[in-house]
């Protein structure tokens, strides 16, 4: 096996269930599976391999919310508890929305130190441009999240927490500058009255959370993983992109409920199988022929051959509010590429 492929992080969808409805998100993410949430035994499998195998010790992180809402998961606590007990210098983070991060589960992941970093989305400053990102209401999550604040400070916690935000207008104006369309999951209705209001969102939870630890951040850019549905494929020139994910896909496994590794967190109805945990080892699919050819055609960019999710490998790349910009970097990206091909083969450069 390639020294390069080793495994530094294993990200878990303990669920692939999410009851929000977010405007960047994929309709169709985790459809293909039957089985929607992760039995702790799978994990259980994974952390007592992961353990006992030295080839696996360069794993060092678990992410806990790949995909869906983790605590959607009635056995969630119990999945946390397995990583902490088995793998203790291994790193445990979880994102969340916030709106079943309930009282209870708070208290006992922070008493029994069951995660070390805390993300999630807070994506409106009220409830109306909350609803108009996620579809549902702003009250539940907002609650969670200050009662998360309190306990943390009561229990004197130290897990820190990242608050990101995807305002409307920003996911509205990034997909109309850069594809000339609305976002698919607007359903040809735009708000046109609603402002960026990252600004209000940074006022209303700066006082609140930690600054020492804490941080608040805007998107400066997203995926756009959410219209693949609207893109013609048949004209892509494909050879003008990269996988973004690639560095991911070679060191990280991204694990389903029903323990499928698929290829990625933006394959997001896991359609490129690499295999199955509960039919195989780690170990093994570490090491797989099939695993070897994925990282194999994502290097050589064929896309299309792949299919799945890179057929729409645009969708993939974080996309600018500014179209121009996204030709700079994009300009940047290729200039810096050439220069690593002519190091590469140590050739004079003028």
């Amino acid at each position: 096996m390639a020294q390069n492929y080793f495994l530094r992080s294993i990200n878990l969808s303990l669920s692939s269930a999410c009851d929000a409805k977010c405007i960047f998100c994929p309709e169709n993410r985790g459809r293909r599976l039957k089985t929607k949430m992760m039995n702790p035994k799978l994990v259980e499998k994974i952390v007592c391999e992961v353990s006992a195998n030295p080839k696996l010790h360069s794993i060092t992180h678990f992410e806990c919310s790949e995909n869906g809402d983790a605590f959607l998961n009635p056995k969630v606590l119990e999945c946390l508890r397995i990583i902490r007990k088995g793998l203790p210098w291994c790193t445990i983070s979880v994102f969340a929305n916030f709106r079943n991060l309930t009282k209870d589960k708070i208290i006992r992941i922070l008493q029994e130190n069951l995660i070390d970093t805390m993300c999630c989305n807070i994506d409106g400053h009220n409830e109306y441009y909350y609803r108009a990102v996620k579809g549902v209401p702003l009250k539940k999550a907002k609650q969670n999240l200050l009662d998360f604040l309190r306990i943390r400070k009561n229990l004197h916690a130290n897990v820190p927490l990242t608050i990101y935000a995807i305002t409307y207008r920003k996911y509205v104006n990034t997909i109309k500058n850069n594809f000339g369309f609305i976002p698919y999951n607007l359903h040809g209705r735009e708000l046109k009255d609603i402002k960026d209001d990252f600004a209000l969102i940074k006022a209303m939870w700066q006082p609140l959370i930690d600054k020492e630890k804490d941080r608040i951040v805007p998107a400066h850019a997203v995926f756009s993983w959410a219209e693949r549905p609207k893109i013609d494929t048949t004209s892509l020139a494909y050879d003008k992109y990269r996988c973004p994910n690639l560095e991911r896909v070679k060191h990280e496994a991204f694990i389903a409920p029903d323990g499928t590794w698929y290829a990625c967190c933006l394959d997001e109805n896991n359609e490129l199988a690499i295999g199955n945990l509960t039919r195989n080892s780690l170990a093994n699919l570490v090491e797989s022929p099939r695993r070897k050819k994925l990282i194999g055609m994502l290097e050589q960019r064929k896309f299309r051959e792949i299919g799945g999710p890179c057929k729409t490998v645009n969708c993939c790349q974080l996309l600018h509010e500014s179209k121009v910009l996204n030709i700079i970097l994009a300009s940047a990206q290729a200039h810096r590429r050439i220069l690593e091909i002519l190091y590469t083969v140590k050739l004079p450069i003028a």
